[in-house]
C-alpha cells in the first residue's frame, strides 16, 4: 500500500497552518477591543457569508445529504475545532504565560498521532512518532525565552492543554468527513455550526458593548481574521487532509507557531534569537520526517 501523499496535499496543509498562524497577532489585537465571544461570532458570520455562494456552486454531496452520524461528526468538528479551541486558547493565555502556552501547544502533533491511532486505527508509525517528538521539541525551544507565567499558571496551562486536544480532535473529525463532503461545503457547515454555538454567548455581551468605540482598523483585522482563519485555511486543510493520514497531517501544526513568529519578527520588529532559529529548524525537520516517503518497514 502506498503511504505517500501528493506534494500538493502537503503544500495545502502547510499553507493552511501558515495562514492560521498569521492570525495569532491579529486576534490578540482584536480581543483588546472586542469580547472573545462577540469577536468569534462576527468572524464566523463573515466567513459563512463568504462561503455560502461558493458552497452552493460546488459539485458533490450537500449538507442535506449527510446521515445522522455524519451530522454528529460535523457538529463535533465545529465544537472542538471552532468553539472549544478558540475559547480555551484565548482564556487560557490570560492566566498563564505565552511561553508556557507555547510549550503545551507543542504537544499538538503528538496528540493528533495518538488520537488517530485510537480513533481512526491508523498505525502509529515510528517515523511519525519521531516527527511528533521533534516538532514538540522545536516548539518548546521556540518558547524557552518567552514571557513569565501569568497570575494562575496551573489553570491557564490546563485550559491550553484542553485546547491542544480540542484541535487534535478537529483534525480527526476533519479526516472522517473529508471523503464525504467537498471542502467548501465542509468549511461552510463548520462555520455555521460554530456560529450557532457561539451566538448565545455573543448575544449576552451586546447590551453593554459600544460598537462605535472600535477603531476602523480593528474591523479590518476582523475581516482579515475571518477570511484567513475560517475560509481559506479551512478549505486548504480539508483539501489536503483527504490525501494524508491524520497522524501525518498533525505534524503540520508545527508550522502555525513558526508563521506566528514570522509575523512577530517582520511586522512587529521582535528580534531573531538563536533559540528561535533552533526551534524553527527542529520543526522543519519534523515536517520532513512526517512527510517523506515511508520505508518498506513502515508500509502496510
Amino acid at each position: 500500500m502506498r503511504d505517500r501523499a501528493p506534494l500538493l496535499a502537503y503544500l495545502q496543509l502547510a499553507a493552511a497552518m501558515a495562514l492560521a498562524g498569521t492570525t495569532v497577532a491579529v486576534g490578540k489585537a482584536v480581543v483588546e477591543h472586542l469580547p472573545v465571544f462577540l469577536f468569534s461570532a462576527i468572524r464566523l458570520l463573515i466567513a459563512a457569508a463568504v462561503l455560502w455562494p461558493l458552497a452552493v456552486r460546488e459539485p458533490g454531496p450537500a449538507l442535506g445529504d449527510l446521515s445522522r452520524h455524519q451530522w454528529r461528526d460535523l457538529f463535533l468538528l465545529a465544537f472542538f475545532g471552532v468553539f472549544l479551541f478558540t475559547v480555551l486558547t484565548l482564556f487560557g493565555v490570560t492566566y498563564t504565560g505565552a511561553a508556557s502556552a507555547g510549550v503545551i501547544i507543542g504537544a499538538l502533533p503528538a496528540a493528533v498521532a495518538l488520537l488517530a491511532w485510537v480513533m481512526l486505527r491508523e498505525r502509529l508509525l515510528p517515523r511519525v512518532v519521531l516527527a511528533a517528538v521533534v516538532a514538540g521539541a522545536g516548539i518548546i525551544a521556540l518558547n524557552v525565552n518567552g514571557a513569565p507565567a501569568g497570575p494562575r499558571p496551573l489553570l491557564g496551562n490546563t485550559l491550553v492543554l484542553g485546547a491542544v486536544f480540542a484541535e487534535a480532535l478537529f483534525t480527526i473529525y476533519a479526516k472522517r468527513l473529508s471523503g464525504v463532503l467537498p471542502p467548501i461545503r465542509m468549511a461552510f457547515g463548520v462555520n455555521v455550526v460554530g456560529l450557532v454555538l457561539m451566538a448565545p454567548f455573543a448575544a449576552a455581551t451586546l447590551p453593554s458593548f459600544n460598537f462605535a468605540a472600535v477603531p476602523p482598523s480593528i474591523w479590518a483585522w476582523v475581516v482579515y481574521y475571518a477570511l484567513m482563519a475560517s475560509v481559506i485555511s479551512f478549505i486548504l486543510w480539508y483539501r489536503g487532509i483527504i490525501h494524508v493520514p491524520a497522524s501525518h497531517a498533525g505534524v503540520f501544526a508545527g508550522i502555525l507557531p513558526l508563521s506566528a513568529i514570522a509575523v512577530a519578527v517582520f511586522a512587529l520588529g521582535e528580534p531573531v534569537t538563536t533559540t528561535l532559529a533552533v526551534g524553527a529548524a527542529l520543526v522543519l525537520v519534523a515536517i520532513a520526517l512526517g512527510t517523506t516517503r515511508q520505508g518498506r518497514a513502515d508500509r502496510d
